[in-house]
């Protein structure tokens, strides 16, 4: 690669970009970047024996320095906002042999295919970094959803950035890379934010501990935990009633019609978790009382009246 490069002129790319100079592969790479945009850059033999120099103190710094993630980013957040915990990094190593000036940078990567977004993050500016000093992006914002990148998770890449000057402008190498925990990005707070489970009630007696098979028995559950909420119920077996709420430590409602047996009560504040104790309830036929006649009644027969019709 460094006789190919040396053979024609190459045209030096412009700012964020970016081009190989293919002085090894894996850690003895070296990323040659540069400003500007248009300009001619004509690698020739004279420029071979400076490259090779580049190369050596590239992988000796690699070796000798790294990037820590000291605070993730946060595993869900909202796109437009700042992200919370804020990201740092911290340099590990002894950069006190260094040619040129260190500068940390993030860069935003969708997680399928680790495709870097440019253009997708705000506040990610470079910040000059030294030998345990810890980093943080207290502005750092993506730009995009992960729905619109394809449903899938982003991630930061952290760059460690050697500029060859005292400004961001000009040619770097990089030295050394770390990558985050995915993110989930969203485009609104409401989708991040865990909804609350409501508490589980527990039931401690029932009154009265019995009704008839017709139903329409009024009966108070007495107990815990009990919520007023859209999906607060009372089961007696597997048949569910809407209760009136007396606060958190009773509940009244009527029994469901339900054929004679013994069933359990449970109460659920969501109508799904249901209290782990329950209570036990009778349905029993009920045997109706003879009807009582009026006699005092204007249509009612008289005493001789029956007796005749008995005759």
């Amino acid at each position: 690669r460094i006789e190919e490069l040396a053979a024609s002129p190459v045209r030096q790319p412009t700012l964020g970009m970016h081009m190989e100079a293919g002085l090894g592969a894996g850690a003895g790479s070296l990323d040659v970047h540069a400003a500007g945009s248009g300009a001619l850059m004509d690698i020739g033999s004279s420029a071979m024996p400076a490259i090779a120099a580049l190369r050596s103190h590239s992988r000796a710094l690699q070796d000798q320095l790294s990037l820590r993630i000291v605070d993730q980013p946060p595993a869900k957040s909202v796109y437009r906002r700042n992200l919370k915990p804020n990201p740092s990094v911290v340099l590990a190593g002894d950069d006190s042999g260094v040619e040129g000036t260190l500068y940390v940078v993030p860069v935003l990567v969708e997680n399928n295919g680790m495709t870097e977004l440019p253009g997708k993050i705000s506040g990610d500016s470079p910040i000059r970094i030294t030998s345990g000093r810890v980093v943080a992006f207290k502005t750092l914002k993506v730009l995009v959803t992960s729905h619109q990148q394809h449903d899938s998770k982003l991630l930061l890449r952290f760059q460690l950035r050697r500029y060859h000057e005292e400004n961001t402008t000009g040619p770097f190498d990089i030295i050394s890379e770390v990558v985050s925990i995915s993110m989930q990005v969203m485009s609104h707070s409401t989708q991040i934010k865990p909804k609350e489970q409501p508490m589980r009630a527990m039931v401690a007696d029932i009154i009265p501990a019995w009704g008839g098979t017709t139903g329409d028995t009024r009966v108070a559950i007495l107990g815990s935990g009990f919520v007023e909420t859209s999906g607060l119920r009372v089961r007696f077996g597997t048949v569910q009633v809407v209760p009136i709420v007396h606060g958190p430590k009773t509940l009244i409602c009527y029994a469901p019609p339900h054929p004679t047996s013994v069933v359990e009560v449970r109460v659920s504040n969501d109508g799904q978790r249901w209290s782990a104790g329950a209570g036990s309830f009778t349905f029993r036929p009920i045997k109706r009382r003879p009807e009582l006649v009026d006699m005092t009644a204007s249509d009612a027969p008289l005493p001789l009246d029956i007796t005749r019709s008995i005759l």
